[in-house]
């Protein structure tokens, strides 16, 4: 599941970043945050323990109507092991994954699509 970073003040944030999309360039601001979380989940005499990194990229401008949103790229590490192992089944070791989205058109003219990406590392 997606850890979700709501709080303003947990992102960092870097005005004058020029991004190039479909859609045409844009001076942005880029924001950042990483997220962890790390779950002990007792199932009987075995701990699952579940480990979770999203790491967030969102590029803002304020030429974009509605959201200001041109480009959002979200990678995920997700790791599961339990304690103590169990014989016979192998470490999966971490999981990637990469999900992005980015302005392709906006205006009078523009065609209302949604191009969504989503890529496993």
């Amino acid at each position: 599941s997606l850890i979700v970073p709501s709080a303003e003040e947990l992102w960092e944030s870097s005005p004058g970043v020029n991004v190039v999309t479909m859609g045409g360039a844009f001076d942005c601001t880029k924001k950042t945050r990483s997220a962890e979380s790390n779950q002990e989940i007792p199932t009987g005499n075995i701990k699952l323990i579940k480990k979770s990194r999203d790491d967030f990229a969102v590029w803002f401008c304020d030429e974009v109507p509605v959201f200001h949103l041109v480009k959002c790229v979200i990678r995920r590490t997700r790791e599961t092991d339990t304690v103590p192992r169990i014989t016979g089944i192998p470490v999966s070791g971490p999981k990637y994954s990469r999900t992005g989205a980015e302005l392709t058109a906006f205006g009078n003219d523009a065609v209302p699509i949604l191009t969504l990406e989503c890529v496993k590392e």
